[in-house]
């Protein structure tokens, strides 16, 4: 896995925890 696909992998990571900690 390049550094690329990780850092995508990785936003929408801290995007999925931002909405559960939102809620």
């Amino acid at each position: 896995m390049g550094g690329f696909t990780g850092g995508l992998a990785w936003k929408k990571r801290l995007l999925a925890l931002e909405h559960v900690s939102h809620l």
